[in-house]
């Protein structure tokens, strides 16, 4: 008999979907997500902007290290599902960051 976790990954696999080391998803990921900590200047600076943007609600933020991919080992980390791009760390040009996150120049 498999146990719930082995089924959990399989059924990951099956639908082309990462998962973390513990081969669990969080709920409602969207198309862009945000690996952060509310303890990292840079992801609190990251954060900010986004909000000011009015971006967060296009963004899932993760702040749970249960749910980071093994992949992810600094932050923060931002990967699109929309451009299959990801940004390490906080950019300077914020432009730039939603050029290559968003696919183009949001509002």
């Amino acid at each position: 008999m498999k146990k719930k976790y082995q089924l959990d990954q399989e059924n990951n696999q099956e639908n082309n979907q990462e998962t973390n080391t513990h081969g669990i998803q969080p709920p409602h990921v969207k198309q862009i997500v945000l690996y952060s900590s509310p303890f990292c200047h840079f992801c609190v600076k990251l954060k900010n902007k986004l909000k000011e943007e009015n971006l967060t609600s296009e963004v899932t933020i993760i702040e749970d290290k249960s749910y980071f991919p093994s992949h992810v080992k600094y932050l923060p980390h931002t990967e699109s599902k929309i451009t299959n791009e990801s940004i390490i760390g906080c950019p300077d040009d914020f432009n730039a960051y939603k050029i290559k996150i968003f696919g183009g120049l949001k509002r």
